[in-house]
């Protein structure tokens, strides 16, 4: 049980979705390949932006000034992954019926990385761990779970929505949705703005919207100018920091985080420029690197396991260059996203064995409850 392999347009997943890692079973002819690469990438920016702020990347910065604020810039372009990750399950999720086997296959995807990082935990490393907290290990977890469960009232309200109005009008209403919770004080956000199921649950309606109102672009160049609009909306988010702070104004929080408008643009261009891909077929490594990207994030964010390897890890790095640094960070986040792929793995795998065997026992009790039943 992983990511879902089967997400194309007529039979997709959402972007955390279970699946049965089964890359022979995409329909080439309906399957968006582009989702499968957008994936990949997104679970790559997740982790090099963990390796940024856990492990306190930033911390082997020289004093250079300009080398700080192009590093400031490398992290604005990877705060999207978040965003990117529920607005992509907006988009596959819109059309689609709620099935609950979803939720399921996904609960028990979470439940065995959590116990098996905590025995590993426990046996190897003599570390004392909660065995009742299994669930609250992820936050992204609780919101996804949320959101999904919220899905079929959203969609149909969406659906509604979309056949009744004008596409402009549903994008100025999400819009409004978004600023209320951007600029007004609610008191929704009991932690970090953007780390809750209010901000989640804006990412998923602009990623369903982007699919009803816009779909898949056909057009080269203007993917392309998307694209290009998506690289640059973080850097201006930068700028715009350092604008405000010129000025008085610490506004770090504001244009620098999941909850930023220039963030969520960014994320949702992201989105339409890799759904829009036109690629017909994918190597059979990137499609398997695609369907365990999930266990990936579970593992690798996992608390207990990340003070194995991550926290304060990457303060040491001796970089005196911002091109050092960037190849530094992302060939980290490569190898940890290959570790924990075959960690992945090697549990599914663990799983299906486990499944057939007691199939087999099930099977092999079937004869003796007849014999018993005809004596």
């Amino acid at each position: 049980m992983s990511l879902a392999s089967d997400i194309s347009i007529n039979n997709g997943q959402p972007m955390g979705g279970p699946s049965q890692l089964d890359a022979t079973s995409r329909d080439v002819n309906t399957h968006i390949f582009g989702i499968d690469i957008l994936r990949i990438v997104a679970m790559l920016m997740v982790i090099s932006l963990h390796i940024l702020e856990h492990g306190r990347a930033f911390d082997s910065l020289g004093s250079s000034n300009w080398v700080n604020k192009l590093a400031r810039c490398f992290r604005a372009e990877h705060l999207c992954a978040v965003d990117l990750f529920m607005a992509t399950t907006g988009w596959l999720l819109v059309k689609k019926p709620f099935r609950l086997k979803r939720l399921s296959e996904l609960a028990i995807q979470v439940f065995s990385i959590s116990l098996i990082i905590r025995i590993v935990a426990l046996v190897f490393f003599e570390q004392r761990v909660s065995w009742l907290s299994f669930f609250a290990d992820s936050w992204y977890w609780n919101c996804y779970i949320t959101i999904i469960l919220l899905s079929p009232i959203i969609n149909i309200g969406l659906q509604g929505l979309h056949s009744a109005w004008k596409k402009q009008s549903g994008w100025i209403l999400l819009a409004c949705l978004a600023a209320s919770i951007y600029l007004l004080p609610f008191k929704v956000e009991k932690s970090s703005p953007g780390y809750s199921v209010v901000w989640m649950l804006v990412c998923y309606l602009f990623g369903a919207w982007s699919r009803l109102s816009i779909g898949i672009i056909r057009n080269s160049a203007t993917r392309w100018t998307i694209e290009a609009i998506a690289l640059l909306l973080p850097i201006l988010a930068v700028g715009i920091s350092y604008g405000l702070l010129l000025i008085g104004v610490k506004a770090f929080s504001l244009a620098e985080h999941y909850h930023s408008p220039l963030i969520l643009g960014c994320a949702l261009c992201h989105l339409l420029f890799f759904t829009s891909i036109p690629i017909t077929r994918l190597p059979k490594l990137l499609r398997l690197a695609a369907d365990v990207s999930f266990g990936v994030y579970l593992i690798h964010e996992n608390p207990i396991a990340r003070v194995w390897y991550l926290n304060d890890r990457f303060s040491c790095l001796e970089t005196s260059s911002f091109l050092d640094f960037v190849v530094c960070i992302w060939t980290a986040a490569i190898i940890i996203y290959l570790c924990c792929a075959v960690l992945e793995l090697i549990r599914f795998l663990l799983f299906k064995l486990l499944g057939r065997t007691l199939s087999a026992l099930k099977q092999s009790f079937q004869p003796t409850n007849r014999c018993l039943q005809t004596n």
